[in-house]
């Protein structure tokens, strides 16, 4: 396992990987504070992973074994991944090509444009529930359980009781909505999921307005469905989702409460700005989402 001193010395990475890459052009694409993986950029193409702590080796492995039965089964493009085990283990996919995107950018796009995205998002969500019983016929795949480890509705609501970033109205709101939100959903739709469809893990052609692939498949589990919506619902606006919902309920003939998501994503906005001290980004996050709220 890498030691974040290691991780951090570019040329320590270029001496593992020479062997198998001629490296003319290495970059760190991780955080200092990054939780999962050491990630870099080779050549501006190739994209290597390796894991910082045990959990993560299992999250590569399994990342790597479900993206092997994914491939030529899916509509947008995937990472065809290659699984390196010594002298250190790590994963590494040729780099999809494309931005990153935004609710922002997405606003740009055309009606057209956008249409053709919510049904790409849909039809990328149906595709890999329908894989469902293969995959666990081959992986034993863990039970997506994000908001067991949050903390709860009562800590949250204090530190917002005490916190000055927000508004009168936006308290009340926040107080209202903690105090009858159940985190738990009596209606759940247990199928294989992505659980990290955001901006971030997508790669489009502002150009063209067009998704062209999703990547990162390391949150990939069993899980309730509105859970997989409401990770989307985090980076995208109330219009946005609903869409994507209608259109994957037209192809699944499955009806999915759009009320559970949208209190799924505020409550995990709430989670995050309250553990990472009222962040301009995480307020920011808090409020934008509460309009959304408003729009239920």
């Amino acid at each position: 396992m890498l030691t974040k001193e290691q991780a951090q010395n570019t040329d320590f990475i270029k001496s593992i990987l020479s062997d198998y890459f001629d490296i003319t052009k290495i970059e760190i694409k991780h955080s200092s504070d990054t939780y999962n993986s050491f990630a870099y950029e080779l050549n501006d193409e190739i994209i290597v992973r390796f894991p910082c702590r045990e959990v993560a080796k299992d999250k590569l492995i399994k990342e790597h074994q479900v993206l092997n039965i994914l491939q030529n089964k899916i509509s947008l493009e995937i990472p065809y991944t290659s699984l390196q085990k010594t002298p250190y283990l790590y994963l590494w996919h040729k780099k999809i090509e494309g931005d990153h995107l935004t609710q922002d950018e997405l606003s740009k796009w055309t009606s057209e444009n956008k249409k053709i995205f919510y049904k790409d998002i849909a039809v990328f969500i149906y595709e890999l529930n329908k894989l469902t019983d293969e995959i666990l016929k081959t992986i034993r795949l863990p039970l997506w359980k994000k908001f067991e480890k949050m903390d709860s509705s009562e800590k949250i609501l204090d530190f917002y009781e005490q916190n000055q970033n927000f508004s009168t109205d936006e308290k009340k709101f926040i107080k209202s909505f903690l105090k009858t939100f159940n985190l738990k959903n009596d209606n759940e739709i247990i199928k294989f999921c992505h659980f990290d469809i955001m901006g971030k893990n997508m790669a489009v052609d502002n150009d063209v307005q067009k998704l062209i692939g999703i990547y990162d498949f390391g949150e990939c589990a069993i899980g309730d469905i509105h859970k997989e919506f409401c990770q989307t619902a985090l980076n995208f606006n109330y219009e946005t989702i609903s869409k994507i919902i209608k259109e994957y309920e037209i192809m699944s003939d499955v009806n999915i409460n759009i009320h559970q998501v949208e209190g799924y994503a505020f409550y995990t906005w709430l989670e995050f700005c309250y553990r990472y001290n009222a962040s301009d980004f995480a307020i920011s996050g808090v409020k934008n989402k509460i309009q959304d709220m408003q729009c239920l």
